[in-house]
């Protein structure tokens, strides 16, 4: 059994509606999306992978709030966003924090800000609510190569989150799906059009590198891939070869430019962050985190110097 390779008529059609230069209306983009969901579907039902539903899209004709450059993203919950921060996310500001701005936070007052920051940041990336399964975004039109294979990519996430993958292994969600995709393009996985970070390439393609060992490229790989044995030992493997690595990067890339630009819209637009915005003063910047949720953050830093924090956040206003 070979499963179907997308024919040249499939990326053909798509690139007259994606190719950048003639823009159809969201809805037409969204039917066609649906297409590919189905189209999808069929590749997974060959592996032996079924659904019970048919997962719904919308288009959204702006960027990620917060990631600009995002093809499209599924909503994995707050008890995923929360283990994967205890995991990755905490650790790496614990260092960003301590490396940058030369202040002690411990990765348990980080975890007990976690639920209610996370609410207020989640709100203001996604003030309104959409009842659907996965949001593609305004970059998705001038990447028209890649659109069926970011499908494939988010409904393999949605798989794994309805079949309870993603709690026990959060970290290697991406390189699973970058497998997933790959088999789908049949092409290598140093060829995953990802952006080259060194973050990303550890958490994309390198994790994928990881899952090939274990699952292999036949017709039984995506069955191996959710056996609960085999996964442990992908997981494994991951933290053994990998996770120091992507630790690090992820406390590199908290102090880049794209986060910058992140911490930017944050300090600019979200309502919490007013205080400061009209009358900067590190005692105005403490207030307005402890308004956006990070009440043990403050109560922690609010006696080390907060210089280097407060220059940059005064920055974020200055220059922008």
């Amino acid at each position: 059994m070979n499963p179907r390779k997308p024919t040249a008529d499939e990326y053909a059609s798509l690139m007259k509606v994606f190719g950048g230069v003639e823009i159809s209306s969201s809805s037409d983009i969204e039917a066609r999306a649906q297409g590919s969901v189905r189209a999808a579907l069929g590749f997974f039902a060959e592996f032996g992978i079924e659904f019970e539903y048919e997962p719904r899209v919308k288009y959204v004709d702006s960027f990620h709030p917060l990631n600009p450059s995002a093809l499209a993203n599924v909503d994995c919950g707050v008890d995923f966003s929360r283990e994967q921060y205890r995991l990755l996310g905490a650790p790496a500001s614990a260092l960003n924090y301590a490396y940058k701005f030369g202040l002690e936070v411990s990765l348990e007052t980080l975890m007990a800000d976690f639920d209610l920051g996370y609410a207020m940041l989640h709100s203001f990336i996604f003030p309104e609510s959409h009842d659907v399964d996965i949001m593609l975004w305004r970059p998705i039109v001038d990447n028209a190569s890649q659109f069926n294979s970011t499908i494939v990519h988010e409904i393999w996430h949605l798989y794994e989150r309805s079949s309870d993958l993603m709690m026990s292994s959060p970290l290697i969600i991406e390189g699973t799906a970058t497998f997933v995709e790959n088999l789908y393009r049949f092409e290598p996985l140093d060829s995953t059009p990802v952006d080259c970070s060194f973050l990303s390439r550890l958490q994309y393609i390198e994790v994928a590198k990881l899952v090939k060992e274990f699952v292999g490229c036949e017709s039984d790989a995506l069955r191996r891939l959710v056996d609960p044995l085999i996964r442990e030992k992908i997981n494994g493997a991951y933290f053994d070869r990998l996770h120091h690595d992507v630790v690090m990067a992820q406390s590199y890339i908290f102090g880049c430019e794209d986060m910058r630009a992140a911490d930017t819209k944050i300090v600019l637009e979200m309502p919490q962050y007013e205080l400061f915005r009209n009358s900067p003063s590190i005692s105005s910047l403490l207030d307005s985190f402890s308004a956006a949720g990070m009440n043990h953050f403050v109560s922690a830093v609010s006696n080390q110097d907060l210089s280097l924090f407060y220059e940059y956040h005064v920055s974020l206003i200055n220059d922008s």
